[in-house]
């Protein structure tokens, strides 16, 4: 684990580990889940980092093969681990090994490796070679195992809130499965194109864009009438996604042709195809510039989000493999898998702010909005980098609060539902009334909400009905004194 100065960039400390797989960060505890692979050293393991001292503090050992990928369950403090034989369930509270949960009753090598989130019923969807393994989460049960019958390898799987579906895409047999949410059985089976690879969801118009690799095209399915709507040709090889709801449209990176196809969601139309440097591979959208930033081979070239143009192209380090986007301070990371290190990008000017260097080959970032901390997982050096922003993040400013008679505040029932009730007391330090705020940010750091607090002394009644399940910071600010509590909204 490679721990980095945020203020100087300097190296802190290294600790060598083992090789990554996958790793998530659960906002219930503010702690990073890592998943290790190495079998001539240890056993298969998960590392749990604590999110404030960036500290390992828990080993939980594997038996049941390799591990693929992580989910964090919004509804309790639970993590799921996809590994080559079971769904273990880690809890978060004790970082112990809930129990092992079997996705098979086939004997066969499943290598489950992707998830999707059902909120409306508390549902985990596990996608496997050969199987979709689906899991209560609340009393971590296998509820059912679906098998579509005849070749099958999934590859992705996400999930519609609107209409309760869970999607999943099928390369071996070049479909994508339509799972009931309240029934948990298989609705359709949709043919796409060859090797469907990746799927999202486009909640204005409830539609799945499915990317086809080898017939290099786009499978535009209707939730609600489980057909393919249209195909769109895009470019050659394209290889990944990204959605862009202020002008709803969908952007497809071609690793092979250069460029990144620009769609119209609403006329399932190509606007456009933009270059976009040398073999795309990754995309991530800027919510506050209405930007699209696209990474290839050494660079990252900026989008307009709604003239469909070129802004700049930023170089960066060789080899950028991943993507984030830092809603705190309008920040994007890049993480470049050759020079091994990170090119931190200003999402205002779109300049490079700096470069950090991190471990061997980091392939994948994660943000924890608490600390404002970015975690690099460096595949070939074995190691996670944790790079520390100048800026404070949302649990980090209630620390530095400079009047020790600031607002105390209390919210009611905790988890929620659709409202809250928020008592509070704040001391009148010769505040005016209309510096009184409460914000509330969503896990990413992101504001969602903004009320004007009425007086030093109350109790008032916050409608949620806009926001969906997960967890919520609801922050109390008067003048320069910050206090915040984590709420869980459930539906």
């Amino acid at each position: 684990m490679t721990i980095i100065n945020g203020a100087t960039n300097e190296l802190v400390d290294t600790v060598r580990i083992s090789e990554l797989r996958a790793m998530i960060y659960n906002p219930a505890n503010n702690k990073i889940y890592c998943a290790w692979e190495i079998w001539s050293i240890e056993p298969c393991h998960v590392r749990v980092i604590d999110g404030v001292t960036n500290e390992i503090t828990a080993y939980i050992e594997l038996n049941c093969g390799r591990p693929h990928n992580l989910f964090h369950n919004q509804f309790s403090i639970k993590v799921y681990c996809a590994c080559d034989y079971y769904t273990l369930i880690i809890d978060g509270a004790t970082n112990q090994v809930i129990t092992p949960k079997v996705i098979t009753s086939f004997n066969v090598l499943l290598d489950p490796h992707n998830f999707a989130y059902n909120p409306n019923n508390n549902k985990i969807y596990c996608a496997g070679s050969f199987l979709i393994g689906i899991i209560d989460g609340t009393n971590d049960t296998l509820i059912a195992t679906i098998f579509g019958g005849g070749l099958h390898w999934y590859s992705s799987i996400v999930y519609s809130p609107i209409n309760n579906h869970a999607y999943c895409s099928n390369y071996g047999h070049d479909s994508v499965m339509v799972i009931d949410g309240l029934g948990d059985t298989v609705i359709a089976m949709i043919p796409v194109g060859d090797y469907p690879l990746e799927l999202i969801h486009n909640p204005t118009n409830n539609l799945i864009y499915c990317l086809n690799e080898w017939s290099e095209d786009i499978s535009v399915i209707s939730c609600d009438e489980y057909i393919v709507i249209v195909i769109i040709a895009v470019g050659q090889e394209p290889r990944a996604l990204v959605y862009n709801p202020t002008n709803n449209k969908v952007y497809c990176a071609n690793s092979v042709s250069n460029n990144v196809t620009i769609i119209d969601c609403t006329t399932n139309v190509v606007i456009t195809h933009l270059p976009a440097g040398n073999r795309p591979v990754a995309l991530v959208y800027n919510p506050f510039g209405n930007k699209i930033y696209c990474a290839g081979s050494d660079s990252v070239t900026v989008i307009d989000g709604a003239g469909d143009s070129v802004i700049t192209t930023i170089t960066v380090g060789n080899g950028p493999h991943a993507l984030l986007y830092n809603p705190i301070n309008n920040k994007i990371f890049c993480a470049n898998y050759y020079s091994d290190d990170v090119t931190v990008i200003d999402g205002a000017g779109d300049t490079v702010i700096t470069t950090i260097a991190v471990g061997e080959e980091p392939v994948a970032l994660a943000h924890n909005p608490l600390q404002n901390r970015v975690y690099v997982s460096n595949y070939g050096g074995g190691s996670i980098s944790v790079i520390r922003d100048s800026m404070t993040g949302i649990e980090e400013r209630e620390c530095q609060i400079p009047n020790s008679q600031g607002p105390t505040f209390e919210i009611f029932p905790n988890p929620t539902r659709t409202q809250a009730k928020i008592r509070y007391m704040i001391q009148d330090a010769g505040y005016k009334k209309q510096d009184l705020l409460l914000q509330i940010y969503d896990v990413t750091g992101r504001s969602v909400k903004t009320i004007e607090l009425r007086d030093f002394k109350d109790e008032t009644c916050i409608d949620l009905q806009e926001l969906t399940t997960g967890v919520y910071f609801f922050r109390v600010e008067v003048g320069d004194d910050i206090a915040t509590k984590k709420v869980l909204l459930v539906r």
